[in-house]
């Protein structure tokens, strides 16, 4: 109307409208033309969200992998249902909808067989029998893990969200360094540096162990599989020392 001369005050009259509301319109008009002037609600074209049977096949996508990054599940939202949300839209939808967990994985060797925890307690039951047989009560043992502290070469920086517990299986290859530590769960710890990770060195460290707990009739050491920690030399020294690995 006011395109046909009509004044504003009149044509927002007419419509029904403010004349604070028809200054607007004008303004959307001169800028964007017919469509500016369409309510939102009864444009067409791609959903501003995801609709509930959306919300169900989502679910049911993500439950496809062990877990997702924020950007991951973006990028799969907009290339599956053609919808743009934000991080931050999704991050609630994840947390608060699917009450999924967000966190780093838990690395695992890749080596790791699926019942090391099995393993692990056949082999500690059976030390610990065989040094009772030879007279030696439980008090007198000490028990620890021996590890070496060395950078990987990947990290675990990046939290991803997921329906249960994550673990993340992954090439845990490590660079040489000379950290090493026996961690006590009775008895006493020990850590030095050493020179290297060869065996000469780990069959020195096996006898500051000794020595930082020689109150113990026998000590039992839980150890990786390195070769140097299965070396021959290593091996000679345990059976001196009264020291027994489980690997």
């Amino acid at each position: 109307m006011a395109f046909h001369g009509i004044s504003y005050d009149k044509a927002s009259e007419i419509c029904g409208l403010s004349l604070s509301t028809g200054y607007v319109w004008i303004r959307k008009w001169n800028k964007d033309g017919y469509e500016a002037l369409i309510d939102k609600e009864t444009r067409t074209g791609r959903p501003p969200r995801l609709s509930e049977a959306n919300m169900i096949e989502l679910q049911e996508i993500l439950k496809g992998k062990s877990y997702w990054t924020t950007k991951e599940v973006v990028s799969e939202i907009k290339r599956h249902f053609d919808v743009d949300l934000s991080d931050d839209q999704v991050i609630k939808i994840l947390r608060n909808k699917y009450k999924m967990l967000f966190s780093k994985p838990y690395p695992m060797d890749f080596r790791r067989p699926a019942n090391a925890e099995e393993i692990l307690e056949n082999q500690l039951n059976l030390v610990l029998s065989l040094l009772k047989e030879k007279g030696i009560k439980e008090e007198e043992i000490a028990l620890g893990f021996i590890d070496e502290a060395r950078p990987q070469n990947t990290a675990n920086t990046v939290k991803v969200w997921s329906f249960e517990k994550v673990r993340s299986i992954k090439n845990s290859t490590k660079f040489n360094t000379n950290t090493i530590g026996f961690y006590a769960i009775k008895g006493k710890s020990v850590s030095i540096f050493l020179t290297d990770s060869k065996a000469p060195s780990i069959a020195g460290f096996l006898d500051d162990i000794k020595r930082s707990n020689n109150t113990y009739k026998a000590i039992v050491a839980i150890i990786d599989i390195f070769s140097s920690h299965k070396s021959k030399i290593v091996i000679e020294v345990i059976e001196i020392m009264t020291i027994r690995i489980c690997a």
